[in-house]
């Protein structure tokens, strides 16, 4: 690949695996589909499942965890639904708004009344509240119309007042939540890359997994593509590619990172690469190493220092057996390598990736500017639909799917990569 299409950068290990997998005292379980956010110099964990083998049962997980980042260490913040948190789930969403992680939705395969039978679309519409200095959840109830339930959509980082859902499984609609209910931020949006595509309804055509990256912007409500799918092919290529469940995360000030994900159509090949889009296009991360390919993890990122971290996920090869990644390893500056160590299932290891081009700069955080739109009047916190004629969503075999439009119709793509950015032209001021 020429030099100019790759940047440089290492990962290390902050924490190694640890035993055993359903977690102690002093770690979490391993877990993948959880909620992950950066808040204050800590990374807070919450919910998420994995397959316990040595039981031959499912683990639906409630907990809440801190990973204190000066400190190297975990600590439990909440022991789960049976001391008041919402009830366990995976592929909820989950951004941080006023010293407060608020989660939305999400699936619990019915466990409530079953272990042993998932009961498919056990999804909900719930918004929750975990204060992040008591560590004590609370019930969000908005004023009017809720979205519909979903799970596997997509929720980029609060912006200004508002944060938006997109999405998910049988989902293709917008909708931003306001907490003040009357500013939006001015000129802001958020980024879609890939998902998995299907055709129309009764189709006998394989999932096609994508690699396309969509604008949503949040003054105009409309989408724009930004380049097109085929890019990741070839003998160099000239993005990612094609694939479902990578994690998309904002670099200030006008970068993003994209990082794992898997291909499946339907057995699994899971990435471990990352790739970083700036200036109009992509350049992939040269690393002498990484951590476990995966897909369903929690990638946040630091924005004092602009490492990155990544917890949780699964890796596998085929639908079964399932595999789980406990680790959390960082993106470093420096170019050392993770120690050597065998494929597992499920993590809960951190890992951390700091690049270079990408540390932050004095002054690159973008502001958010709260602006009235015309004919938009104040109101109480509360949904409402946005946007239109972006992607939209069905579901797919074990995969959520995203449907969206083309000028031939519909296609549909599962688990797409999102995130919130901060612009006011261009590609410049994600968040």
């Amino acid at each position: 690949m020429p030099d100019n299409a790759t940047t440089l950068a290492a990962w290390d290990v902050v924490l190694p695996e640890h035993r055993p997998m359903i977690g102690d005292s002093t770690h979490p379980s391993v877990r993948y589909s959880a909620c992950v956010v950066w808040h204050e110099g800590r990374i807070v964990v919450t919910h998420g499942y994995f397959y316990n083998h040595d039981i031959r049962q499912p683990a639906w997980l409630s907990d809440a965890w801190v990973f204190e980042v000066s400190r190297g260490a975990w600590r439990q913040v909440h022991r789960g639904e049976r001391h008041g948190a919402p009830s366990a789930r995976y592929s909820a969403s989950a951004v941080v708004f006023d010293g407060g992680l608020y989660m939305y939705g999400g699936d619990d395969g019915g466990h409530k009344h079953s272990l042993h039978n998932y009961v498919f679309k056990a999804w909900n519409s719930e918004l929750w509240r975990l204060d992040l200095s008591s560590f004590t959840w609370s019930s969000v109830t908005p004023v009017g119309r809720a979205p519909p339930k979903r799970a596997l959509h997509s929720q980029p980082p609060a912006a200004g007042d508002a944060m938006y859902v997109y999405g998910g499984l049988e989902r293709d609609d917008t909708w931003r939540f306001s907490f003040a209910a009357r500013a939006a931020p001015d000129g802001r949006g958020f980024f879609v890359f890939g998902g998995t595509r299907r055709g129309k309804p009764g189709s006998r055509s394989p999932p096609t997994p994508l690699d396309d990256l969509w604008h949503f912007d949040a003054t105009t409500r409309r989408w724009s593509l930004l380049t097109q799918s085929g890019l990741g092919h070839g003998p160099v290529p000239l993005a990612p590619a094609a694939r479902s469940h990578a994690s998309l995360v904002a670099a200030p000030p006008d970068s993003l990172l994209l990082y794992g994900g898997a291909h499946c159509t339907p057995g699994c090949t899971c990435y471990g690469d990352a790739w970083v889009y700036a200036g109009g296009g992509w350049r992939r991360v040269s690393t002498p190493s990484s951590p476990t390919h995966r897909y369903r993890q929690g990638v946040v990122r630091d924005p004092s220092g602009g490492a990155f971290y990544l917890f949780g996920g699964e890796w596998r090869e085929s639908y079964k057996p399932y595999m789980r990644a406990p680790l959390l390893p960082t993106l470093q500056p420096r170019l050392s390598s993770p120690p050597a160590r065998a494929p597992r299932r499920y993590h809960n290891a951190i890992d951390r990736l700091i690049v270079p081009s990408l540390k932050p700069q004095p002054g690159a955080e973008p502001a958010f500017t709260a602006f009235s739109a015309a004919g938009e009047a104040a109101a109480p916190e509360g949904w409402a639909a946005v946007g239109g004629g972006g992607p939209a969503a069905v579901c797919g075999g074990l995969l959520c799917c995203l449907a969206l439009w083309w000028a031939r119709g519909r296609a549909h793509r599962s688990a797409h990569a999102l995130v919130a950015q901060g612009y006011r032209q261009g590609i410049s001021g994600p968040l």
